[in-house]
């Protein structure tokens, strides 16, 4: 499979979310409690949306408010940044029309913590095969130095639409750093993104 990337010109969108602090809370808790907790790999952990839902009431607020409620699956926390991480960047999924957007929220310690995402003249990356996953459904790689860096977007106050299709990886100062994204599937539309209160979908800012 080749690597293929969605919307190659645009990065991210920051938005806004109104009830953002409850729901950071709602999150750090879920995240400490690891109630029915999975994990794919050691650099990462998810929880299900039967779990997030039950446990997150002001975020199901939100995406009820947005239309979003039948389209959420998931939650995936990030929170150390460690060696293996700091040479290797990926893509969410090899096929990219299966996780294209991770609409991110910065936790805790998010203090110059960035997605940095990378260009690389390779049409073909490391799969996921060797670790005993699909091949085609989870991510696929490269080490750091088969890349370049093109952007990156650091972790402030506001939520972030992120395009996890282009190469990309964490960066922080902070070890205890904690984001989280939401996933959604099927995938979300123009029409999602807007309602988000994202007017371009698409379309780079900066």
């Amino acid at each position: 499979m080749n690597y293929t990337i969605l919307y190659p010109n645009w990065f991210y969108s920051y938005l806004d979310i109104p009830n953002l602090e409850e729901i950071q809370k709602e999150l750090i808790t879920l995240f400490e409690s690891g109630v029915n907790r999975y994990e794919r790999n050691k650099l990462y952990c998810n929880f299900p949306s039967i779990i997030v839902l039950s446990k997150c009431p002001e975020l199901k607020k939100y995406l009820i408010s947005k239309g979003l409620i039948g389209k959420f699956n998931r939650v995936l926390f990030s929170k150390d940044v460690n060696a293996e991480r700091k040479t290797k960047v990926h893509v969410d999924s090899y096929d990219p029309t299966i996780t294209t957007h991770s609409l991110n929220i910065g936790l805790t310690d998010c203090k110059n913590s960035y997605t940095v995402w990378y260009k690389t003249d390779k049409t073909k990356l490391r799969d996921s095969s060797e670790f005993g996953l699909d091949p085609v459904k989870n991510y696929a790689y490269l080490f750091l130095e088969e890349a370049e860096e093109i952007k990156r977007v650091e972790y402030n106050d506001r939520p972030v639409l992120v395009n996890t299709t282009i190469l990309h990886r964490g960066v922080a100062e902070f070890s205890s750093r904690l984001i989280c994204g939401l996933r959604f599937f099927p995938e979300l539309t123009n029409g999602d993104i807007k309602r988000l209160g994202i007017i371009n979908p698409h379309i780079q800012k900066d």
